[in-house]
């Protein structure tokens, strides 16, 4: 639900249901799952692989140091393969930020209101234990100077607790 107030006085002008166009943490939630299996696969092997040319380039640094002395060549190549080891890690994080730029949901609803200064605001209801809780998200303020002239706003929630 949103909810329009006159900015100087608080006073509630009009509540405004928002429809549900479109469920994005759904859709977000089945293409993640339809990927896994064949992500994982992937990955494993392409991080196995990369293990496998960490060791063979430390075991290469041992083989070319080991003559001169033993312990040297060994800290080298140990320090080589864990270094290499958190590159590894370092390259394989998760890049998430695609998903988390998506909203939960869209949702959109439509009214008009006389010409003012409004602040707007997202009201979440949730039955808590029988009773009814309303929680306010303020959305931001809006300024209309001629209501016969129509108008879009956008409002996007950064924090969402319904």
């Amino acid at each position: 639900m949103l909810e329009i107030f006159k900015q100087n006085t608080g006073e509630l002008i009009k509540s405004v249901p928002l429809a549900l166009l479109q469920p994005l943490g759904d859709i977000a939630e089945e293409a993640v799952s339809e990927d896994a299996a064949a992500r994982y696969l992937k990955t494993g092997v392409r991080v196995g692989l990369k293990h496998i040319g960490a060791i063979l380039a430390a075991y290469a640094t041992y083989k070319a140091i080991v003559n001169k002395s033993d312990f040297f060549a060994k800290s080298a190549a140990l320090l080589q393969y864990t270094g290499s080891t958190k590159l590894i890690a370092l390259t394989e994080k998760a890049d998430t930020r695609y998903w988390s730029t998506l909203p939960k949901d869209i949702r959109m609803g439509q009214t008009f209101i006389p010409s003012g200064e409004y602040e707007i605001k997202a009201k979440f209801s949730e039955a808590t234990g029988g009773a009814g809780k309303s929680e306010y998200h303020p959305l931001g303020f809006v300024t209309v100077k001629d209501e016969k002239v129509p108008r879009l706003f956008n409002f996007q929630l950064t924090k969402v607790n319904p």
